[in-house]
């Protein structure tokens, strides 16, 4: 957070943590209250083939730069179904 009002540049990338491909990106320009917070976000099919997609942010004004990546699991969108039957223990 900056304590004056500024204009941003903000790059989201989505890509292959083993290949270190970008496979998505979008980009922003905004302006930022004094203190203020953006949300940046992208939308993105994930393929069932692969185990997990990096995620990638950056952000600049005219004075300052940041990033963050991490690591995302690609998790199964199928549940699996667990059947499961009452029954009563005697304490005797």
């Amino acid at each position: 957070a900056t304590d004056e009002a500024t204009t941003f540049s903000a790059v989201v990338e989505l890509f292959n943590p083993r290949t270190q491909e970008v496979v998505a990106t979008k980009s922003f320009d905004g302006n930022l209250a004094a203190k203020g917070t953006e949300v940046v976000g992208i939308e993105f099919a994930v393929p069932d083939t692969i185990p997990f997609v990096g995620f990638r942010v950056k952000a600049t004004n005219a004075t300052f730069g940041d990033g963050e990546q991490v690591m995302l699991p690609v998790l199964s969108d199928i549940a699996p179904v667990i059947e499961a039957e009452p029954f009563f223990v005697d304490a005797a």
